[in-house]
């Protein structure tokens, strides 16, 4: 796979951690959020097939189809967990999968910057 095609939004399968920082005993789909540096570095979002409805806050319910979904390549019902960040090397991802529509990809990163945000302001207050 070239790793260097892929982009903002991509929808991959990689080996990921969850977001505990745990291995995983399987791949999960996942969002490109920020395209691999020239090391191999890249930011991803997990995806997951568990969560309730109504989703969560900073989650988003993804296109999805049986067989897998034309544009996104996701075949259940899942959400993308914008607080699941992971900083890992694109040698983890096993394929691309498709790409999630502008809007979704614009309101993933605001959700995310949010995140990370809460994050911060959570340490400061414990620290």
């Amino acid at each position: 796979m070239d790793f260097a095609a892929l982009r903002v939004g991509h929808v991959v399968y990689a080996q990921i951690p969850d977001p505990a920082g745990a291995p995983l005993n399987e791949p999960h789909p996942a969002m490109v959020l920020r395209a691999p540096d020239a090391d191999g570095t890249l930011w991803l979002l997990g995806i997951s097939t568990k969560y309730s409805v109504p989703v969560g806050r900073l989650m988003i319910e993804l296109p999805w189809s049986p067989g897998g979904h034309p544009a996104t390549g996701l075949s259940r019902p899942c959400v993308l967990k914008c607080w699941w960040a992971v900083r890992w090397n694109a040698n983890h991802v096993i394929r691309r999968l498709g790409a999630l529509p502008p809007d979704i990809v614009e309101q993933a990163i605001e959700y995310a910057i949010t995140a990370i945000q809460e994050r911060k302001a959570q340490s400061k207050g414990n620290g």
